[in-house]
């Protein structure tokens, strides 16, 4: 923003985002905005509610998870009373952005006199309506439709809740965003709105953050003890994001004599809506022979898991659903040039790119052809630098969309 249009003091509502992938997009929408000519002039905040409160949701939250999975609470990693406040707090400081944090007690009326003495000009990203009458100009956020395409994930009272809550936002917000030209369509559709006030995030990866050299991709290699040519998931272990389609493609790869080759999966294996359901993924491995040929890494840090992805084959992402095209993995390793293999969703076909391949959603035999493909092709990966200029463009172009997002709401 700049001084001309008036807006200067951003107010930035992250009192609702606390898993990692909310934390690390939330934060580069703030750096795009930091990208103008006039960005010196632009003052950011944080919005957090007081630790306390912060503590007391995780508590609560847990015992809602726990009446699925009770074993949730006896967990070693799971921390009872956790601030999630630090997430945001560490990932604003990580990617070096400069911000004040304002805490606030929860409520509206709070908020809305906090936010008066910083003299905001707008505040975003809100998953809930502040209202037609509240002073500030806000902007809404809807990060997906899953329950319309997947209602089997959450409960009837989750489906309804989650409707009531985008409706207001429809009806109250004079400006709100999602994460891409899909899910804008959903809500026109499911809500029969004629989307005045809905914007669509273009397809932006940011910058890569690391230049690997060749030590630094040594040292990895020997971390994870990789000798073979891999490929990479990057995905929750939820059903929806179809590991088992990957897992059936790799069997197939193995089957067709490509038998030095292996797939990679960072993250926990873990489903908190479905406990039940690792069980028999595993199963379906041992029952594929496969088991030697899957590495799983558990969680490890954000740096290791871009490396790992630029030394990788291609990511795949086999996804049967996402907010946002690809989802984040697919960004990352856009930004680290690095191929990728997408299922054919729609909202995955706003992907954009070189090395960009595309397979029938849930099709094992198609993805195994992409993956063989990528084997046997040969590719140069383009410099850091390179890489580094494409992505600041892309940077450029979200802060450009944000900053319209943002006048939507203020007029």
């Amino acid at each position: 923003m700049n001084q001309e249009n008036g807006i200067k003091n951003i107010a930035v509502f992250g009192s609702h985002i606390s898993w990692d992938g909310g934390v690390d997009f939330l934060c580069y929408l703030v750096q795009s905005l930091k990208t103008s000519k006039e960005a010196t002039a632009i003052n950011i905040f944080l919005i957090l509610p007081y630790p306390f409160i912060s503590r007391i949701k995780n508590f609560l939250l847990l015992l809602k998870l726990a009446n699925k999975n009770p074993s949730i609470l006896w967990d070693k990693n799971t921390q009872l009373f956790e601030n999630k406040n630090n997430k945001l707090i560490r990932g604003f400081s990580v990617n070096n952005i400069p911000v004040k944090i304002i805490y606030y007690n929860y409520s509206q009326k709070d908020l809305a006199k906090k936010l008066n003495v910083i003299e905001a000009d707008v505040i975003f990203p809100s998953i809930l309506t502040f209202g037609k009458s509240f002073p500030t100009p806000w902007v809404g956020y809807i990060p997906d439709l899953q329950h319309k395409h997947f209602p089997e994930n959450f409960t009837k009272e989750e489906c309804a809740s989650r409707d009531t809550k985008y409706k207001h936002l429809l009806n109250e917000s004079k400006s709100l965003f999602v994460n891409s030209l899909a899910a804008r369509n959903d809500l026109m559709h499911f809500y029969s709105s004629n989307g005045g006030n809905i914007f669509s995030l273009p397809f932006c990866p940011p910058a890569p953050i690391i230049e690997i050299s060749e030590t630094l991709a040594e040292s990895i290699k020997q971390k994870y003890n990789l000798t073979k040519p891999f490929f990479i998931i990057s995905n929750q272990f939820w059903k929806h994001k179809s590991h088992i389609t990957a897992f059936k493609a790799l069997a197939a790869l193995l089957n067709d004599g490509f038998t030095n080759i292996e797939i990679i999966c960072t993250g926990k294996p873990f489903d908190d809506k479905d406990p039940g359901f690792i069980d028999s993924l595993m199963q379906e491995i041992k029952a594929l022979q496969i088991e030697n040929a899957i590495k799983f890494t558990g969680f490890i840090s954000k740096n290791d898991q871009l490396i790992l992805m630029s030394l990788s084959v291609a990511l795949i992402q086999p996804t049967l659903f996402e907010g946002g095209p690809g989802g984040g993995s697919v960004y990352n390793a856009v930004s680290y040039g690095t191929p990728c293999i997408v299922s054919d969703i729609d909202i995955n076909k706003e992907v954009q790119g070189e090395n960009i391949y595309f397979f029938k959603a849930s099709d094992s035999i198609d993805l195994k052809n992409n993956m063989k493909l990528l084997l046997q092709k040969k590719y140069s990966k383009k410099s850091f630098f390179d890489l580094v200029k494409e992505g600041d463009e892309r940077t450029k172009r979200l802060g450009i969309t944000l900053k319209n997002i943002f006048q939507k709401a203020i007029q």
